[in-house]
């Protein structure tokens, strides 16, 4: 059988017949049950911005702040430069004189024989010798030392018994604190050499003091004095003297074989000086290498007449030194020696 037509609500609608009035107007159903919620559509591209506003009024000021804690002090700067001089002031007042200090010591100089001469007690103080040529003078140890014409201080001549050797009979005197010479050994032409002699130091400077009597001139033969240096074992010698040949006065340095034994003059020379009868300083340096012979006339500047090794003719320059001669026949040494160093 056939199906009916149904209507919302599910009855059926009866076949109409022919077209009757049309009916009162149903009344209205019930409203359905919602549908299910669709899902949501996709979200849609972000629109563009919108312009900018204007900007709003300024707000009103804000309050002050609080002070903010104090920085730390700075370093100090470099110092600046000097500022320019100020002006002298005036001078002060002189003060008072101060009071006048105690005397000191005075520098005495005595008078009398050279025995009587006392000690020294004071640097400076002096003695001069009645009779005799030499005026002394107390150095820093209180020694008395010789003090000689022009001011030149030297040492005082050994007692000759002090000496270590007397070589050959030499004679000589103490005579107010020189030694006079006034005889020598054997005679003859360069005969023999007569010395008081001490141990010769390795390294020295000796320095003599002396005059020459006008009378040692006589006839032709060869007197003359100074400085000895002397090996005591192979016996050799060398001397530094000033004194006569053949009546012309000469100063020269001289080897000998042995004391009684002249070998030949290694340097001589005319020397007029002393016959004016003043002293006059020989000088004999040895530095270990060369030995240098030197003399002055006033103790200040000296002149080198030679200088040779030292071994040159004495091995090791010898191991004695000291003062003396050599003399001619019948003649006796004379002179007179005034100081005599060795440092």
């Amino acid at each position: 059988m056939a199906q009916l037509p149904k209507d919302h609500a599910g009855t059926p609608i009866l076949d109409p017949g022919g077209s009757g009035a049309q009916g009162p107007q149903g009344a209205q159903g019930p409203q359905g049950a919602p549908g299910a919620q669709g899902d949501p559509g996709a979200q849609g591209p972000q629109g563009d911005p919108g312009p900018q506003g204007d900007p709003g009024p300024q707000g009103a000021q804000g309050a002050q702040g609080d002070p903010g804690a104090q920085g730390r002090q700075g370093d100090p700067g470099p110092q600046g430069d000097p500022g320019p001089q100020g002006a002298q002031g005036a001078q002060g007042a002189q003060g008072a004189q101060g009071a006048q200090g105690a005397q000191g010591d005075p520098g005495q100089w005595g008078y009398g024989t050279y025995a009587a001469r006392p000690a020294a007690t004071v640097v400076g103080e002096g003695y001069v010798n009645r009779p005799g040529s030499l005026l002394w003078v107390a150095d820093e140890t209180l020694t008395w030392r010789p003090l000689i014409a022009g001011g030149v201080v030297g040492q005082e001549v050994p007692l000759v018994a002090a000496w270590t050797t007397t070589l050959n009979a030499l004679v000589g005197s103490d005579v107010d604190g020189t030694t006079v010479i006034d005889s020598g050994g054997a005679s003859g032409p360069f005969a023999e050499i007569s010395a008081y002699l001490d141990a010769k130091p390795a390294t020295f400077v000796a320095t003599l003091h002396m005059r020459v009597p006008y009378d040692q001139h006589n006839g032709d033969y060869n007197r003359s004095i100074g400085i000895v240096l002397r090996d005591s074992g192979a016996g050799r010698c060398t001397t530094f003297t000033v004194g006569f040949e053949g009546g012309t006065p000469r100063m020269r340095v001289t080897d000998w074989t042995d004391s009684q034994t002249f070998f030949g003059n290694v340097w001589s020379d005319e020397v007029y000086y002393f016959l004016s009868g003043l002293g006059f300083w020989l000088q004999v340096t040895d530095d270990g290498v060369d030995q240098s012979f030197s003399m002055s006339a006033d103790g200040r500047t000296y002149w080198t007449f030679l200088t040779r090794a030292q071994a040159a003719w004495i091995p090791a320059g010898g191991d004695q030194l000291g003062i003396g001669g050599w003399r001619g026949p019948a003649h006796p040494l004379t002179g007179i020696f005034d100081s005599w160093e060795v440092v």
